[in-house]
């Protein structure tokens, strides 16, 4: 058996013979406890920003930093998670947990894409420097009100043409919301241990 921590409680798990998966699971811990410290910081700082002597937090925009990494953080776990599949079985739990993630965090690596390249958002372009079908002058590179973090993401299309009846991948441009509450993690970590039990 093995003890990982998450959160800061206790799990045991079953130490597995392929080093690649044991390597892949405590991954997915680590990135997913960085995620939860940013939005335990996140939540940390508003706090204490109001007060005088912590104004730099708001000039610095501190609540901003840990906003977007914690969803950079969620993004990781669900990419190793993914990676897992080559080194075990039970891909349909793997298939199943990614399902209810998209549920709980809809859209979250088009959000990750979107803090990951900022500098071609904030030239209004998308994935490969491409302009969206329905794009438009307005830029919004990412915002934070009301404890909500708002940005702009460029979502795959598939368009067919009659002439040749070939796909083309384009891009549509969407304004998105996500709360920055700790429910929505909650449940993502109970989703993880599910399938961290289910692996065994």
């Amino acid at each position: 058996m093995k003890n990982y921590y998450i959160n800061n409680n206790e799990y045991e798990y079953v130490f597995y013979s392929k080093f690649e998966l044991n390597t892949l699971i405590s991954a997915i811990i680590t990135q997913y406890n960085q995620a939860a410290y940013s939005l335990e910081m996140y939540w940390l700082v508003k706090e204490k920003i109001n007060e005088r002597e912590y104004s730099y937090l708001r000039q610095y925009s501190i609540p901003f930093y840990y906003a977007e990494n914690y969803f950079v953080k969620l993004d990781m776990c669900v990419k190793i998670t993914d990676e897992i599949r080559k080194y075990t079985n039970k891909k349909s739990n793997i298939k199943n947990f990614l399902k209810r993630i998209n549920k709980i965090f809809p859209n979250l690596k088009y959000v990750r894409n979107s803090i990951a390249h900022y500098e071609a958002r904030i030239q209004n372009k998308g994935p490969y420097d491409k302009k969206a079908i329905n794009d438009d002058t307005n830029v919004i590179i990412g915002n934070i009100i009301d404890d909500k973090y708002q940005t702009e993401i460029y979502v795959e299309k598939n368009i067919k043409f009659k002439a040749n009846h070939k796909k083309k991948k384009v891009y549509e441009k969407k304004r998105i919301t996500i709360e920055l509450t700790p429910i929505k993690l909650g449940e993502f970590k109970e989703q993880l241990l599910k399938l961290l039990k289910n692996l065994e």
